[in-house]
């Protein structure tokens, strides 16, 4: 039994060596999944398929599984359970070997999978169930693989989660929230489910908007999980750092948003200009390991939708040079749905006129004119300029369809683009910010995700920097912290460290608190570590603060992936914290 995790080791590396212990059956129509910590069971009896139940071998305890994997609501009303389909074929058992190469963990360590196929009599579509455990893991994750056979398939609603469940909850306020029952932990794993328990009736699953259309087949995913006694919120996170885009690690970045750009133009020499400071006083002065520098708003010109203005003749050519002199990369921003102001209105005008989709929200991804132009654009700037982080500001349109669209919403567009680039690059890091909430299931396509709020504002007492940190954890606190309490706190957007020309308060130090704002900020245990800072402010005392306390978070990052919050409400001027421990 694993009491205790280092959770970049014990999430994974130190149990991924053998499959030792297995136990993997399929007798008689029995089929089971068993790695000595958790056992699945499933029968097939009559051509019929059936889950029983996950069990966890050191407590004996055992969750009785709805006996359809999943159910497929039509457009005519009628609900249709995979018990209802026939078996074509015979299950099939699969040994998973672990690439060490890939960039999700799980796809790292050694397991087992058990799939089976299944039509309905109709002859309309074809479902692939399977389910998968890896070593070391504590839970089961099922996928379900849907293909029209003939003709579009009009389901709106697809069920992975549809079982009761003894004193289960719903642990968060926003959609793609898990639901837990005691030491167990369910979820559909999609960041826009529809999750609910009513009268001890667990439910989670997802409005589809398209019929389902062949040769387009889709793929959904649940987990059923037991955590220790105690330790639900450090036996989730394991889960998720074994199954989220890739694991936690440190991304040390300078951002342009306050410095050389705010809702205006920058130039290639402005860009270079803040490389070479940023590198010399962070990478060669005081030897700070350097992930990034990403542009943010102000390379476009917003008359060609997503194309470098004048001042930018070389693209990013000698910004990616310039990065790699001091061991990092570009990074860039990009706004799906158009950005804000007068360069979004500028933006709007010029893609209206192309053609371009657009919604109430602005452009709308979903279209097929503006994804494939967004898509050629995000590929460009991997492919010819290295960029190795986005930040994709602006999604919405949660929930409906662009004329024409192969997508169900602009939302669903954005996860299809994120996994094209990972396929193009699998280590690149991904930001989503405005439009997204604490579902832990956005990190299977994310690496981060927005607190929320605005960008910086005061709240509080003392001076203006310590209001601003009494502003960014209040967001915190109320955003993420209550709203989805098993969002790991080591994924968050904060807005980072700003000292920077352009930041309203944030432009000067009078009170000497930029080495306490530092330090709480890395505290935090974040891995989106931005710096929105103007070089020429930050005098010696300052750079010697961010590089300790980059490097400090760096030394510790098995430790960080932990952090935690403890305490009440920063708005409330409540006694409140970070904390992180692992073994070790």
């Amino acid at each position: 039994m694993i009491t205790r995790r280092a959770f970049l080791a014990g999430a994974g590396v130190a149990a991924a060596g053998s499959l030792i212990g297995w136990r993997v059956a399929q007798r008689s129509g029995d089929l089971t999944l068993d790695n000595g910590l958790v056992q699945g069971r499933w029968s097939i009896a009559d051509g019929v398929l059936r889950a029983i139940d996950i069990s966890d071998r050191a407590s004996g305890q055992s969750l009785p599984l709805s006996a359809d994997v999943c159910a497929l609501v039509f457009r005519d009303g009628t609900t249709v359970g995979t018990t209802a389909l026939r078996v074509t074929g015979d299950a099939r058992v699969s040994v998973l070997a672990g690439d060490p190469r890939a960039a999700r963990l799980a796809a790292r360590l050694p397991g087992h999978a058990l799939t089976v196929e299944l039509a309905d009599a109709a002859g309309r579509v074809r479902v692939t169930c399977r389910a998968e455990l890896r070593a070391g893991s504590r839970y089961v994750r099922q996928e379900v693989r849907l293909e029209a056979i003939s003709g579009e398939v009009a389901i709106t609603d697809v069920r992975l989660v549809d079982l009761d469940v003894a004193g289960a909850a719903v642990r968060g306020e926003v959609r793609g929230s898990p639901i837990v029952a005691g030491s167990w932990f369910l979820g559909f794993e999609h960041p826009l489910a529809e999750v609910s328990v009513e009268n001890g009736h667990a439910r989670a699953s997802l409005a589809r908007e398209l019929p389902l259309r062949p040769g387009a087949a889709v793929v959904y995913s649940s987990v059923v999980g037991f955590a220790a006694p105690g330790q639900l919120r450090r036996d989730f996170l394991t889960y998720l750092e074994r199954e989220r885009a890739h694991p936690y690690r440190p991304f040390l970045h300078y951002n342009s948003w306050y410095d050389i750009g705010y809702f205006s133009k920058f130039d290639e020499a402005g860009a270079l200009g803040a490389i070479a400071a940023v590198g010399r006083e962070l990478h060669e002065r005081r030897g700070v390991h350097l992930d990034s520098f990403l542009f943010d708003d102000g390379w476009d010109d917003p008359h060609t939708l997503w194309r470098f203005h004048a001042g930018f003749p070389r693209g990013f050519k000698r910004v990616r040079e310039a990065a790699a002199r001091y061991g990092a990369a570009p990074g860039v921003w990009l706004s799906p749905w158009g950005g804000y102001g007068k360069p979004k209105e500028d933006r709007l005008s010029f893609g209206r006129e192309q053609g371009f989709e657009t919604n109430a929200g602005g452009f709308a991804l979903s279209g097929p004119k503006y994804y494939a132009r967004f898509r050629e654009t995000c590929l460009d700037m991997m492919r010819r300029y290295g960029v190795n982080q986005f930040k994709f500001d602006g999604t919405g349109n949660v929930a409906h369809a662009i004329p024409g669209s192969a997508f169900d919403s602009d939302f669903s567009a954005m996860l299809a683009l994120i996994a094209d680039l990972r396929a193009e690059k699998p280590d690149l890091y991904v930001n989503l910010t405005s439009g997204t909430y604490p579902s832990p299931f956005f990190l299977r396509h994310a690496d981060s995700i927005w607190r929320g709020g605005e960008d910086h504002d005061f709240a509080g007492v003392g001076s203006d920097r310590q209001r601003w940190i009494t502003y960014r954890d209040a967001d915190t606190y109320a955003g993420i912290v209550k709203k989805g309490p098993l969002f790991p706190l080591n994924s968050l957007m904060l807005h980072g460290v700003i000292y920077a020309r352009h930041a309203n308060h944030l432009d000067s130090d009078p009170g000497g608190d930029f080495t306490s704002d530092v330090r709480a900020y890395f505290g935090t245990g974040t891995q989106l570590q931005e710096l929105y800072i103007t070089p020429a402010l930050l005098s010696p005392a300052n750079w010697d603060a961010l590089a300790e306390a980059a490097r400090w978070a760096r030394e510790r990052a098995a430790i960080l992936v932990d952090t935690h919050w403890v305490g009440g409400d920063p708005g409330a001027l409540a006694v409140y914290g970070h904390a992180a421990w692992g073994s070790g």
